[in-house]
């Protein structure tokens, strides 16, 4: 809670402390946390389905500033690794288009994909 890393930041933890604090961590390059809100059983069933399309919510970050959050690096490779090389869940090809142009036709982004 932000009350609690303003507090623990800078010893106080009114409103002006809050904002000073969000912008002192922006400034840093933001703060994230990892969820593991999904059980393993449960993306298996959904990745199988076809039309299921698979990206990340990581938001993007400038080159060197800050800590970005795992997923923007590491979910794409997690999809290929784990659910379409090691469980052959889903074939290369598949989880490639589930990435790219899935989405772009979904979408309607042209020239995407």
């Amino acid at each position: 809670h932000l009350v609690e890393i303003a507090r623990l930041a800078q010893g106080k933890d009114d409103l002006d402390a809050q904002t000073e604090q969000i912008l002192t961590m922006y400034e840093q390059g933001g703060a994230g946390m990892v969820y593991h809100g999904m059980r393993e059983d449960d993306v298996i069933r959904i990745m199988r389905e076809p039309f299921t399309m698979i990206a990340a919510d990581a938001g993007v970050r400038k080159l060197g500033v800050g800590a970005p959050h795992p997923r923007g690096y590491g979910n794409n490779a997690r999809v290929l690794g784990r659910y379409a090389r090691e469980l052959g869940l889903l074939t290369l090809e598949d989880a490639v288009r589930k990435m790219t142009s899935l989405p772009a036709q979904t979408f309607r982004l042209e020239g995407r994909g």
